[in-house]
């Protein structure tokens, strides 16, 4: 499934930057009066095609692996009289060799602008707050502690767990004492521990660089809240509602949402009794997860309700 999915997207990357190629061609020599007979994305049979009122023929064809762009050329052909001013090589060197850069110069300012457009966005990520500290660990050895937000690993700065695992990555096979600066709430500057990985044990195969030292990231509890109930599925037939909380399972309380997930994607097929508020009233109610080819569950009525996060560089709570 993998393979074929890495497929699909390589298909649909190449599919955009053959188009953005080939049109900064079409949108240069419509800009210099040439007449564009085709505009092709793709190769072999076409598959849709339409045509605009200067009479240009679009095309999206069966090979997705390249297109082009056809323009009127007295050298490929007779040209009437009337379009001779429209042709190709009856423009002027400068016009020619804009139409010919134009793609290629598409193609570097392209990136340019889908990463100035991301930068803008920013990205949504937990922030890494440590929730705890594993027992004889590098990190506890360190005197690291619970509830504290690791800001730099290393000397560069971390916004992100993925950025401390990247910074403890590039120190593996390194005999080396690698700082790390924590910020905690009730203190006005960060504190930095030393962690000693002199004697760093770590397989990848089984574990992050993050929690072979010893630190979990920090997971609060969050309400176990239904977003939404699949029209006919079971959590409608059971009689559960947008915007109920499950409190209870079978008389045990529910724990966090991943808690929650894990119970149901193990219960397909059993019957679970459910303590849920609705209102600031407690009902209770009985649901039988569903089974999907006996392999796994059908779950999409949990809402996860978002908690720390960081946005661009700029924290939030949403």
């Amino acid at each position: 499934m993998d393979f074929f999915t890495t497929v699909l997207a390589m298909i649909v990357t190449l599919g955009i930057l053959v188009t953005i190629h080939e049109y900064g061609h079409f949108w240069v020599a419509r800009r210099c009066g040439i007449k564009v007979l085709r505009f092709s994305v793709g190769f072999g049979k076409p598959l849709v095609r339409w045509r605009d009122k200067l009479d240009t023929e679009y095309v999206i064809a069966a090979i997705p692996l390249g297109g082009y762009v056809s323009m009127l050329d007295e050298r490929e052909g007779d040209v009437p009289e009337s379009l001779k001013s429209q042709a190709f090589n009856r423009k002027t060197v400068w016009q020619r060799f804009a139409v010919v850069v134009a793609g290629p110069l598409v193609n570097l300012i392209f990136p340019v602008f889908v990463y100035w457009a991301l930068f803008l966005s920013g990205i949504s990520a937990v922030v890494p707050v440590v929730g705890s500290v594993k027992p004889q660990s590098i990190a506890e050895v360190a005197g690291v502690m619970p509830g504290g937000e690791i800001v730099a690993v290393d000397g560069y700065e971390t916004q992100t767990w993925d950025d401390i695992n990247l910074r403890l990555a590039a120190r593996i096979g390194d005999e080396a004492i690698v700082p790390m600066e924590v910020r905690y709430e009730s203190q006005q500057t960060s504190k930095s521990y030393d962690l000693d990985l002199r004697d760093w044990q770590l397989d990848l195969e089984t574990e992050s660089p993050l929690s072979s030292v010893g630190l979990e990231a920090y997971r609060p509890k969050v309400p176990v809240v239904i977003g939404r109930v699949e029209p006919s599925g079971q959590a409608e037939l059971s009689g559960l509602q947008v915007g109920d909380e499950v409190v209870r399972v079978n008389g045990v309380p529910a724990g966090m949402w991943e808690d929650f997930v894990a119970l149901i994607q193990k219960s397909a097929g059993q019957e679970l009794q459910l303590e849920v508020v609705r209102n600031d009233d407690v009902i209770l109610l009985s649901i039988i997860p569903a089974e999907n080819a006996g392999r796994t569950v059908r779950l999409r009525v949990i809402s996860v309700r978002a908690f720390s996060l960081l946005s661009g560089r700029k924290k939030c709570t949403v």
